[in-house]
């Protein structure tokens, strides 16, 4: 079964009034049979940009676009990089008006060719917007 593990994310520095960039990696898991089943199929990145909040975490980001080929996809681990821009405007309205900061992660997985890795977070940055 295809895991998705070791989900990290780095914010570059930046002026509170600018937008986030956002990088990091990932890495996928892959059995023999997971391999089999994906042949020569693409497996597609869903990767959120989240806020962590008490009650209900909101997503701040989303990208559908990112794919691994079968090039990139062998047996064992399988690791590879993501990116996020985040307008700052969409940061400060993931918090009430009172916060300042938002604490950020990555959420991702991998699905294509009937395989589907489980979701995984990364750390949580604190992230000011002002």
């Amino acid at each position: 079964m295809a895991k998705m593990v070791g989900v990290w994310m780095y914010v570059a520095p930046r002026r509170p009034t600018d937008d986030v960039n956002l990088t990091g990696a990932a890495t996928i898991i892959l059995t023999e049979a997971d391999r089999r089943k994906l042949g020569d199929g693409l497996m597609t990145v869903s990767l959120r940009v989240m806020d962590d909040d008490t009650f209900s975490d909101d997503t701040v980001y989303k990208d559908d676009s990112f794919q691994l080929g079968p090039a990139l996809l062998n047996i064992g681990p399988n690791t590879f990089g993501l990116n996020a821009i985040v307008p700052r405007s969409k940061v400060a309205n993931s918090e009430p008006g009172w916060e300042s900061s938002a604490e950020l992660y990555f959420r991702v997985r991998a699905s294509g060719s009937g395989v589907t890795t489980n979701w995984a977070n990364s750390q949580t940055e604190s992230v000011p917007y002002e």
